[in-house]
């Protein structure tokens, strides 16, 4: 089953056991609301499952604050043509508390180390 968050509720008696987000809360208008329907759908003891990409990577890309929480825009190129693309930037605390608020217990947060290689090209300045 696919879905948008503000689509979700069409399933009301819906009692999910495991609900996976890859790379798509960037792109929830109402991230905290997308948590509370994914809570609201999920059984007791189930588990939701979200991917995204680190927020640093888009402070690295766009600058600003690391702790604003900022609607962003990006054009994706297609083989149909130029995509429009409007993304929230914030920093993963907010992201975690969007989540806990929901009712959401986190308990793994895992955050890779870049390649020693990668050192010279991922530090600002």
């Amino acid at each position: 089953m696919q879905a948008e968050p503000a689509g979700i509720g069409q399933w009301r008696l819906c009692r999910l056991l495991l609900t996976v987000c890859a790379l798509a809360i960037p792109y929830a208008d109402d991230r905290r609301a997308a948590f509370a329907e994914f809570f609201r759908v999920l059984r007791p003891g189930g588990a939701l499952v979200v991917s995204t990409q680190h927020p640093v990577m888009d402070w690295l890309r766009k600058g600003g604050s690391y702790f604003d929480t900022k609607l962003e825009a990006d054009t994706w190129r297609t083989p149909h043509g130029d995509q429009p693309v409007r993304f929230w930037r914030e920093p993963l605390s907010a992201l975690c508390t969007a989540a806990t608020s929901a009712g959401f217990l986190i308990e793994n947060l895992t955050e890779p180390l870049p390649a020693e290689s990668m050192r010279e090209r991922a530090v600002p300045g």
